[in-house]
């Protein structure tokens, strides 16, 4: 890797310690997708590097690009306060990173995962919708953004579709990895129930503009089935347990 300066435009997914002085970041780039940057004497006391390792933190990053990524100097935009007062809504930013973090790799350009997770933490932090529902919107999202879609235009088996009439499309599998009509159902072993609300959310969820992702709302009945239906695909598709969850309830 040849030496020099090079900036870097994006957020903070994680942030650890390293030494007795500094620290080790991950961040999600417009130019470079993930990116370990090392930023040496971050944790000493006035040091300029300190805010810039904060997880949440947008910005530009101005790195030496040698070996590693060093972090030289940053000049962040956002460092999403809001959510460092909202346990609520911190914990499930926390969470968002962490998917992030997991799905992607170095080196390979994700601008619109990026776009994603920043439309996310912004929803979160001006209360777009409730934080529960805004979870599920982004899990489902981000799935199908890494090839792990849901199915949810037609029976994945028979190809039998939705109609304003009939409500066909009655059982989602994590296994098949989308929806069943009602006879196929009965010969696919474990399956979940789906309202036609529900399926409704869903279609808007994997269809709908990143600008509008978040601006829906479900029943409290139709959120529960959502959330299960998102929390066993992501446990059955997904082979990584993510430690933020223990946070969330």
């Amino acid at each position: 890797m040849a030496g020099g300066f090079v900036e870097l435009n994006g957020i903070v997914l994680s942030s650890s310690n390293l030494g007795d002085y500094d620290k080790r970041i991950v961040v999600l780039t417009k130019e470079k997708g993930k990116a370990v940057i090392f930023a040496k004497g971050a944790r000493k006391m006035n040091s300029p590097l300190t805010a810039a390792c904060q997880t949440f933190a947008f910005g530009t990053f101005k790195v030496y690009e040698g070996k590693n990524y060093n972090l030289n100097e940053a000049s962040i935009k956002d460092y999403f306060v809001e959510l460092r007062e909202d346990i609520e809504g911190l914990y499930r930013g926390f969470y968002f990173c962490e998917m992030v973090e997991h799905f992607t790799v170095e080196g390979s350009q994700d601008v619109d995962i990026l776009n994603l997770l920043y439309v996310a933490l912004t929803a979160l932090r001006k209360k777009q919708m409730r934080a529960s529902l805004i979870q599920i919107a982004f899990e489902m999202r981000i799935m199908a953004s890494f090839g792990l879609g849901m199915e949810v235009s037609s029976c994945l088996l028979c190809g039998k579709e939705e109609t304003e009439k009939e409500h066909n499309l009655v059982r989602f599998s994590s296994s098949k990895g989308g929806m069943l009509c009602a006879d196929c159902a009965k010969e696919a072993g474990y399956t979940l129930p789906v309202s036609s609300s529900s399926l409704y959310a869903m279609q808007y969820i994997l269809s709908a503009p990143l600008s509008r992702l978040f601006g829906f709302d479900l029943k409290s009945e139709n959120e529960m089935e959502l959330a299960k239906i998102s929390k066993d695909y992501i446990k059955t598709q997904v082979n990584h347990k993510f430690k933020s969850l223990d946070f969330i309830t």
